[in-house]
């Protein structure tokens, strides 16, 4: 009887071992330690080169180190192996988000919402890349429909409220936001959009409060200090104006070992891990 393939007998004598070197890289991954986790996902490839969840978790780890086109590489082998796995169409479709790629983006988000209609995450990031593309309307349609689908969705309420904010639609961006704070309250971009709603009103005093809360949650946010500057100038209080702006101009020139620490921050959303 001929023997099995020698990479199948690797495969199958690694297996403890492959799975103990994804938990170790999806630990590192959940810690923000990416080249760890690279290195145990790529090693764990090495011993089985057909391991879909090292391809994809691999492929989150390149992603948080903003390293997107290794990322899509990783995604596009996962999606071979896997061809229905909803979640990496999800994970690459963010990716090219994050690049400017919309209508790869938009490709990839369809293909999770065929593939898994209650996605609702796969609508609002199809309907941010349709805001990039300038398709408002669009994006606007298609968190509707994420909200219908999951009426506590405050991601899809955050995201119809810029799209409303884009198209001049103040009071409608106001609404959505306060829905999505309702249902996340430490939510320091919805803040901070709605404060920018509220400006776009004349309404100083509710945009320096929604200013003020974001910038609470969110110490670091310079253009919440620069645009609540601004407010404070249309109030006459050009002490505060000036403490405002200078707060953002600090920000927004990071030390040398700011921009180190930040390095490796992610900003690629994670979608939920896979079982082993």
């Amino acid at each position: 009887m001929p023997s099995e393939p020698e990479e199948r007998k690797v495969g199958m004598s690694r297996e403890p071992e492959v799975k103990e070197l994804l938990d170790q890289g999806t630990t590192a991954l959940d810690g923000g330690n990416y080249d760890l986790a690279i290195r145990c996902f790529t090693e764990a490839i090495h011993f089985d080169p057909k391991y879909l969840q090292a391809y994809y978790h691999r492929g989150l780890a390149y992603g948080g180190k903003g390293e997107l086109d290794k990322a899509i590489a990783d995604f596009a082998v996962a999606i071979r192996l896997n061809p229905k796995d909803a979640e990496t169409y999800y994970a690459r479709g963010v990716a090219y988000g994050r690049k400017g790629e919309f209508d790869k983006a938009i490709t990839d988000f369809n293909a999770v919402i065929q593939l898994d209609p209650t996605y609702a995450q796969a609508y609002c990031g199809r309907d941010l890349a349709h805001q990039g593309k300038g398709g408002l309307d669009q994006a606007i349609a298609g968190c509707t429909v994420a909200i219908q689908q999951n009426p506590r969705d405050f991601e899809a309420y955050y995201a119809r409220g810029v799209a409303y904010g884009r198209k001049g639609e103040s009071d409608q961006a106001i609404a959505d936001f306060s829905e999505a704070i309702q249902f996340k309250p430490q939510f320091a971009q919805a803040y901070y959009g709605r404060g920018l709603a509220y400006w776009e009103k004349g309404g100083l005093d509710p945009a320096i409060a929604d200013f003020s809360e974001a910038i609470r949650l969110e110490p670091n946010n310079a253009g919440a200090h620069w645009i609540r500057g601004n407010a404070f100038v249309r109030k006459g209080d050009l002490g505060k104006a000036i403490a405002d702006y200078t707060a953002a101009i600090q920000l927004s020139t990071p030390s040398p070992a700011r921009r180190l620490s930040s390095q490796g921050s992610s900003v690629l959303s994670k979608p939920a891990e896979k079982s082993l």
